[in-house]
């Protein structure tokens, strides 16, 4: 069976902005760099014709915001190819509307739930906030691993603490809530003190699916909080995420992540 990198594909419908598509990798793929992904469509599953692509270099998400994506007239697939320097060429498993009358309508109405999620962050309990989405896969940096061990170094401020290059991707904008707040002490395992956790619940739209280990930063507060595990309501009948509930930590100010620009 040949190898395929991909391990999961998320579909994210909006009629109005364009619907979304991410993504997520193995860890294990260390093929040389660069990556490049790409969104293709098609009006057939076998994808014998494909009706167009969106190219969107290494990224983990991409947007169809064309105007083809938004008849129901005829069914629509898409997939997404990663081609490395290799070079090598992978392909995701297909996702689609589906056939039928009624799952469009679900997928109209998981639409909907979204906005209204979307909604209630911007004008009653949400806040501004960024996603720093943590690289997981790809040729490792070398100069910030340690080299007899293999752990990233964590105050290594060109990658922050990871193992690959940049360590993060771009800043995506968001909104979130916060839903809950406890403060823990407990003694450190190596008995020199109390340590304090800030633990936040936090709330946000499905989009984007995030993981352990990524963050979450407050654009008001600059607070930075990393994800310690993650919750996905699902809407019936669908694979699609409507909402999430996160558990967080509060990031220590002396993390190099700080040190990352966010815009403003």
């Amino acid at each position: 069976m040949q190898y395929n990198p991909f391990r999961n594909i998320y579909f994210f419908p909006n009629f109005k902005t364009g619907h979304v598509i991410q993504w997520t990798v193995d860890p294990l793929l260390k093929e040389p760099l660069p990556y490049v992904f790409t969104l293709e469509a098609s009006g057939t599953p076998d994808f014998k014709v494909i009706e167009y692509s969106i190219v969107g270099g290494d990224v983990y998400t991409i947007t169809d915001n064309t105007n083809f994506k938004q008849s129901l007239a005829s069914d629509l697939f898409y997939r997404v190819k990663l081609t490395t320097r290799a070079p090598s060429v992978y392909y995701s498993r297909t996702v689609s509307f589906g056939a039928g009358v009624n799952s469009r309508r679900k997928y109209r109405l998981a639409s909907e739930i979204t906005r209204k999620e979307l909604l209630l962050s911007r004008k009653f309990t949400g806040i501004q906030g960024w996603v720093l989405k943590r690289k997981a896969f790809g040729a490792v940096a070398m100069d910030s691993v340690d080299e007899i061990s293999g752990v990233p170094i964590v105050d290594n401020t060109s990658n922050f603490g990871t193992e690959f290059e940049g360590g993060y991707y771009d800043p995506l904008a968001i909104m979130f809530s916060i839903e809950e707040y406890q403060q823990t002490r407990k003694q450190s395992e190596d008995g020199n003190g109390v340590i304090e956790q800030d633990l936040y619940k936090i709330r946000m739209a499905g989009f984007p699916v995030l993981d352990t280990f990524d963050v979450l930063v407050d654009d008001t507060g600059g607070r930075c909080f990393v994800i310690k595990d993650q919750q996905q309501d699902f809407f019936p009948g669908t694979d699609i995420t409507v909402s999430q509930t996160l558990q967080t930590q509060l990031v220590a100010i002396t993390d190099p992540i700080y040190q990352i620009v966010i815009p403003r």
